[in-house]
Order: C-alpha cells, then sequence, then structure tokens
C-alpha cells in the first residue's frame, strides 16, 4: 500500500505579507486554521509541516507540535529538497502538495485530487494547472520517486524554488495531466489565497461569519457566503496575481 502525505510549505518570511502563516483569524494562527482543515481529508495517513531551518520559524514547528502532526526543517529557498528531505524522512510515496497560504483549502478537493491521482496513470496531476478552480484551492499530488528523479536532473535556482515547476514545464518527460473543477467549484475569478492584506480580510471575514457555526465550512459555503456578500467579495478582486 503506497503511503500518501500531505506535506505544507510554509514560511514566516513572505515578502509581500510577513508572518501571514502566524497571522491571527478567530484568535488562531492562520496555519493552525489551515491544518485544523486539513486532518479532514481522508486518503492521506501523514500531515508534514515542511518549514525552513531558520530560528523564525520556530513558532511554526510549535504550531506543529501543538497540533500533533510531523514537522520537518530544511532550506528556504530550495523548496524541493525540503519537500523531498521530509517525503524521504517520513517515508511518503505519494506526496500532496499544499501551500502554507491555502487557509481556506477544502478537505474535498484534496481527496478528489488524490483519487484522480489512482484512477489515472500519471506521474503529477495538479488543479493549478487547469485555473477552473478558486485561487487557493490548488492540490498538486506526485510521487516522491518523480521528485527524486527531479532533484537529480535541476539545479536552476528557479526548479528548485518551485518544487514541481520542472515537472510541468517538461511534459515530454513526464505524465501531466490537470484537474478540472467540477461545475459548483468552478469560480476561478474568487481569491481565497493569504497573498496580500487584503487576502486577509476577505479570509477574516469568511473565517468570522462561517467558522463559529460550522467549523468544518466548504467550498460551497465560502461561495455562497460570497455570492451574498458582493462587497466583501471584491475586497481583494483588484489584486493582480502573478504565477509561475
Amino acid at each position: 500500500m503506497k503511503k500518501v502525505g500531505v506535506i505544507i510549505e510554509a514560511r514566516t518570511s513572505s515578502k509581500r505579507l510577513p508572518r501571514k502563516t502566524l497571522m491571527k483569524i478567530c484568535e488562531r494562527p492562520s496555519i493552525e486554521l489551515m491544518i485544523e482543515r486539513v486532518k479532514r481529508v481522508k486518503k492521506i495517513s501523514n500531515i508534514i509541516l515542511a518549514t525552513t531551518n531558520k530560528k523564525c520559524d520556530n513558532e511554526l514547528v510549535e504550531i506543529a507540535k501543538k497540533q500533533g502532526v510531523e514537522f520537518f526543517c530544511g532550506s528556504e529557498d530550495d523548496v524541493l529538497s525540503r519537500v523531498l528531505l521530509a517525503a524521504q524522512k517520513f517515508s511518503i510515496d505519494i506526496i500532496v502538495s499544499l501551500q502554507g497560504d491555502s487557509i481556506l483549502i477544502d478537505p474535498k478537493c484534496v481527496d478528489d485530487a488524490i483519487e484522480f491521482f489512482f484512477d489515472n496513470n500519471f506521474d503529477y496531476v495538479s488543479s493549478a494547472l487547469s485555473n477552473t478552480f478558486p485561487i487557493g484551492m490548488e492540490t498538486q499530488v506526485f510521487t516522491r520517486s518523480v521528485l527524486e528523479k527531479v532533484d537529480k536532473l535541476t539545479k536552476v535556482p528557479v526548479d528548485r524554488e518551485h518544487v514541481t515547476l520542472f515537472i510541468y514545464k517538461n511534459p515530454e518527460m513526464f505524465s501531466v495531466s490537470e484537474i478540472k473543477a467540477s461545475k459548483k467549484f468552478r469560480r476561478p475569478e474568487l481569491n481565497l489565497v493569504l497573498d496580500e492584506r487584503e487576502d486577509f480580510e476577505l479570509i477574516r471575514k469568511i473565517f468570522e461569519e462561517l467558522y463559529f457555526s460550522n467549523p468544518e465550512f466548504s467550498l460551497i459555503d465560502i461561495i455562497n457566503f460570497l455570492d451574498l456578500n458582493p462587497n466583501i467579495k471584491k475586497i481583494n478582486s483588484m489584486i493582480n496575481r502573478t504565477i509561475v
């Protein structure tokens, strides 16, 4: 049986929004709320918080311990090696890669991506490639063996910083597939990622409205809330996103 693990890439030294993973929402660090959501993913055996070995990220390690999930500290810039070493340390065969700013990630979207991966014969599948989901719902699933291959093939800094860039930029070398959102999730215009101050304001309002009555609120709940509150939805709608 293949061991499937979620690896969350997170650090505190974001340039656009410093310490965003520790910003308080509902009186809790944002990364803690994300971990709580990821714990509801059914098709995984491990959750690993992959952070850096810088002193400023010790707070993330403490949150991982508090939440009862694994952690790994590695290179800040060579994220590929950080993720790979984390997977090797915890014997993860299938890596489910999530960004630490995907605070609102829906566990069902993650489970659907894992199911898609196992139902097909691809090295790498990603909902980020299709641009059909709301921004912030990106889930990537790939084998550790593929990442070990990439580790040997490229030392280019941009390839090392963006873990899977080399994979999906070289489809002739790897079998790659996008995951498209179902009709109910097909809202690519929505920005649900924590990357800018405006994102924080939007996400804070979503949590304050939905979390206390239903901590397990879903992407559909978020979509319905934003559709009923267009003034909230537009808080971060003017931000230009840079997608690598």
